[in-house]
């Protein structure tokens, strides 16, 4: 057991090393005449116990997961099982001290007789840190200066001291760093001392504070010539860093602005105050893996989350990332409420994000909170997911944002089960007790023994199936509305895993009738499930009544009425959201109508624009009525200012999708496609942004937000519309869009148009075609202009330049223009920003199908690559899409020496090249099952001699100019 441990460190950031000493007094549990701890990545100089030196041994499992001797399967299978081998293996320790026969314990403070305690010394240094601690920054101007932090990945902490790294180990820590002048040192521990302890170099100690015991996973620090603030609200509790530019103070001020607020609320949401020993400080640094990643009172965050009051966009998602980062004070890996291992982590992905989401419900609405639940109940469905498995293998696995998505969705679900009060009592018991050093450890039958004490209820045998099961159920329902009986039949299909769990469950369907709303209550037991009941209102006899209805209702309502007359005006499934899962309902497009118009939810209105895109099949005209209908709706709620931005967003997306085939002459069938909603689309940014005297674009006025995301959601709307349709939609379109680009005006708006830029550059890309002469030339020229643009006039996070990047790679993959790299080349290089480079790589591994030989390009990158954050990007960027198009275009199938080259560098990085990288291997390992298959690639299964290949080949680089290109700077 670890009883205490101080770490002592020397950070060099010119040389990016660190030099430490630390010092453990482990409390012996065995008679064994050796001790195990985690080290990796550390070069171990020396090492004494009790004052002795003592002989060790420093074998890393990880380090190779597969041996020399079976490295020719290349197979994904026999990767993961020894991978897994090597994980048990590693839980062990990588360092292996060996004890003097002649040694004895020293006796334990308490005067406890038994095992004693061993003083063990450790000297090592750290060089060319691969993960665990990232050096940022570089000498040049422009750049951001040097600095370093720890990265937050699992395992990071015995990445740069050795330690006993578990979840289940915790006791005082304390952290002595010395740093060069003018550094300063933000740690996850209270600062208890600073001196200067030579010339140039200054001394910082941070100590748990007493009877405080902390895991090694919770010790995080970062290092920098940081500019500070406090929160004006709340100076002795919250303070922010941030690297020194022109205006950081004001950055950090307004970037921040939510956190006061939002502490308040997670404070009164969860019943406890912010747990930590000293101030809450928040961290901004260049570099990060993830956007952010929180520690006890330390939260290290990227740079690119602050922002100033002219970008619009940025504000919400900055928001919601450091209110997160915040609830993981109470819940997460370090904070008050632990897990016990990683099948418990989900329970505190959960209950964080979770509690974000009523933080975020408070500060910024409903409406954009049901949207958030909408949306995320969308992307679980289509993920696979198990929150409790034991088929995991890469611990980075439980860390997935697939996971946490559905973990907080889960939780929310498990909310409504128990009540609003009833939780809240359940998030207090937990923290209570954990500020009482009781249970800190949070497993899954201590939270359910807590839930069941404070509802009542037995919450996990009756939702264990969300939690147990990968797939979300699919309902398919439809109704019929039965004059003759007056009554409704609705019938509904069910496709889910629990049904073979003999599982029951209900569902709420809501019946909105003309004279009241009810909810009817359906049991889920069965594949097929109905439901006949009397309709409650009567329909519209006479005129009056009929008259009286229409009073203060839209005039496409009132035709309604005058057209249907029926006591039933629409129907949801599932109303609340009380389910993760996909709803097909049908119903007809008056009912659709009225539920868009009448019904105030967000995700009902959602619902209800892709009801009525659905009643136009693709390969029949639809009657004249029908599409005028739907026409009209769409344009309506786009114009509404009533409405929430999201909803007129989505009208403007659906409104360019909508195509129908025109009525062909008699017996010939189906005319040309006709593009019904580009009309609406063109007519609104007439209407609204064009002047009316000289034809020109109005200059840019961005004071109404909501305005501004739809304009951009209708410019993105016009250019799928073209892509998809070609010459068959109007060219006025492209001739709009670049019009719109070309005489873009921001000098009387308060507000930056990067952003608005940047979604021009993308659309106008796309509604290029090659048919009609001079779209190419006039979007070649404007993507010369803009790529330009951000060296004289920066945009927020570069994003005209990446947008400038992606829309040349569009262009080149459509065949409008030549294949040419040397524009995503020039911007990979180092010196350009981290956001650049991501956007150019990711234009690289974008035309690797068609250029298999940039695969191995982008390997060797890989390989080379300092910055973490790109690294990582490059290989996410092959995940997303061109890894699936080269498997299914079998790219590297062939026995040959270029592909089996390919296979040996991707085999080398995955087996020891990224071995210190959490994120950066599993990504590597996803991509490799992704592109060759579980099984041995096709290209090995030949003998390699007969393909040309040699070993030399295994780990061949491009050529040096190729490497130059990319790497050096400008």
């Amino acid at each position: 057991k670890l009883v205490r441990q101080t770490v002592r460190v020397e950070v060099n950031l010119q040389e990016c090393c660190l030099k430490g000493r630390t010092e453990l007094e482990i409390q012996q549990r065995s008679d064994q005449r050796q001790l195990h701890l985690h080290c990796r990545q550390c070069d171990i100089t020396s090492c004494t116990v009790n004052g002795s030196y003592a002989r060790f041994e420093v074998s890393d499992p990880l380090a190779k997961v597969v041996p020399d001797d079976e490295q020719m399967v290349r197979d994904v299978q026999n990767f993961a099982l020894s991978f897994k081998s090597a994980i048990e293996a590693s839980d062990a320790g990588e360092l292996r001290i060996l004890i003097d026969g002649n040694l004895q314990p020293m006796r334990a403070e308490d005067g406890e007789m038994g095992h004693g305690i061993w003083k063990v010394v450790v000297e090592y240094t750290v060089s060319r840190s691969q993960s665990g601690v990232v050096f940022a920054g570089i000498d040049l101007p422009g750049q951001p200066p040097p600095h370093c932090f720890t990265d937050g990945q699992w395992g990071a902490s015995h990445m740069w001291f050795p330690t006993v790294d578990s979840l289940s180990e915790s006791c005082p820590f304390e952290l002595e760093m010395t740093v060069p002048s003018g550094t300063k040192v933000v740690c996850s521990l209270p600062q208890v001392s600073e001196g200067r302890v030579a010339k140039g170099k200054r001394q910082v100690t941070f100590r748990s504070s007493p009877g405080e015991d902390i895991p090694a996973k919770a010790l995080g620090f970062a290092a920098g010539p940081f500019i500070s603030i406090f929160d004006p609200g709340a100076p002795q509790k919250l303070s922010y860093y941030c690297l020194p530019c022109p205006g950081a103070e004001q950055l950090l001020s307004f970037s921040t602005q939510f956190v006061c607020r939002a502490l308040s609320i997670l404070e009164q949401t969860t019943g406890c105050q912010l747990p930590c020993d000293g101030p809450y400080a928040k961290v901004f640094v260049e570099g990060t893996y993830a956007t952010w990643h929180s520690q006890p009172s330390l939260c290290v965050a990227s740079s690119a989350l602050l922002h100033d009051p002219a970008i619009v966009e940025q504000a919400f998602d900055t928001a919601r990332e450091l209110v997160h980062a915040l609830a993981q004070q109470w819940f997460g890996v370090g904070a008050l409420v632990r897990p016990e291992s990683l099948q418990d982590l989900w329970l505190l992905h959960g209950l964080a994000g979770h509690v974000t989401n009523l933080c975020l419900r408070k500060l910024f609405g409903n409406n954009a909170y049901m949207h958030h639940i909408f949306v995320e109940t969308e992307a679980a469905c289509e993920e696979n997911v198990t929150l409790v498995s034991g088929a995991a293998v890469d611990p980075h696995e439980h860390f997935e944002p697939k996971k946490v998505r559905k973990a907080t969705l889960v939780m929310r679900l498990i909310e409504k089960r128990m009540g609003e009060a009833n939780f809240r009592k359940l998030l207090t018991m937990l923290l209570q007790r954990a500020k009482q050093h009781k249970d800190r450890q949070l497993n899954m039958e201590r939270f359910f023994k807590a839930a069941r004490k404070c509802s009542g209820m037995d919450i996990e045998n009756s939702m264990r199936h969300w939690w147990t099961s990968s797939r979300c159920p699919v309902f398919t329902c439809n109704f019929y509305l039965n004059r003759r009986r007056n009554q409704v039949e609705f019938a509904m299909r069910v496709h889910h895993e629990a049904r073979k769990l003999k599982h029951k469950d209900t569902l709420t369907v809501r019946v909105y009738e003309t004279e009241v709303t009810y909810d009817r209550t359906v049991h889920v037991d069965e594949e097929f499930v109905t439901d006949d009941y009397p309709h409650i209102s009567r329909s519209r006899k006479n005129k009056r009544d009929r008259e009286a209805e229409k009073e203060g209702e839209p005039l496409i309502i009132q035709d309604m009425m005058d057209k249907y007359d029926s006591p039933l005006l629409w129907m949801r499934v599932d109303p609340e959201m009380l389910w993760i899962r996909k709803v097909d309902f049908k119903q007809s497009d008056f009912m659709w109508v009225y539920q868009l118009y009448k019904d105030k939810n967000v995700a009902a209105q959602i619902e209800a624009i892709r009801g009525l895109s659905s009643t136009i099949k693709q390969d029949q005209p639809p009657p004249d009525s029908v599409r005028s209908l739907l026409v009209r709706s769409l344009s309506e709620t786009l114009e509404d200012p009533q409405l929430f931005h999201t909803v007129r967003s989505y009208a403007a997306k659906t409104l360019g999708q909508l195509s129908c085939p025109d009525a062909g002459p008699a017996g010939e069938g189906a005319g040309p496609v006709r593009w019904i909603g580009v009309p609406a689309l063109l007519n609104h940014i007439r209407r609204r942004y064009v002047d009316r005297d000289t034809g020109l674009p109005k200059p840019n006025n961005f004071s109404n937000v909501a305005d501004y995301f739809v304009k951009k959601s209708v410019i993105e709307a016009l250019g799928d519309a073209r892509q998809a349709g070609g010459a068959a939609v109007d060219s006025e379109v492209f001739t709009t869009l670049f019009s719109l680009l070309k005489h873009n005006d921001n000098s009387s708006n308060d507000i930056s148009d990067g952003h608005y830029i940047a979604v021009l550059i993308s659309a106008m890309a796309r509604a290029a075609t090659g048919e009609i002469p001079g779209e190419t030339n006039k979007t070649v020229k404007q993507l010369e202009r803009y790529m330009r643009r951000d060296w004289l006039m920066p945009s927020f996070g570069h994003s005209v330049t990446c947008a400038a990047l992606e829309a040349t790679r569009v262009l080149q993959e459509r065949g409008l223009t030549a294949h040419d790299l040397s524009p995503f080349v020039k911007h990979a290089k180092v010196g350009n920003s981290s956001q650049v480079r991501s956007a150019a790589f990711r234009c690289i591994a974008q035309l690797t199908p068609s250029h298999p030989g940039l695969l191995t390009l982008l390997m060797s990158v890989v390989r080379s690559e300092m910055v973490p954050a790109v690294r990582l990007s490059i290989l996410e960027a092959l995940l997303d899409g061109p890894a699936q198009r080269i498997a299914r275009g079998g790219v590297v199938v062939a026995p040959n020496a270029a592909n089996i080259g390919l296979v040996e560098a991707m085999w080398e990085l995955m087996n020891e090249g990224l071995a210190c990288d959490v994120r950066c291997r599993y990504a590597m390992a996803t991509l490799y099952a992704t592109m060759l298959g579980e099984g041995v690639p096709g290209c090995m299964l030949e003998d390699c001699a007969e393909c040309g290949f040699e070993a030399s080949m295994v780990h061949s680089l491009p050529s040096a100019e190729e490497m130059d290109r990319l790497r050096a700077p400008q």
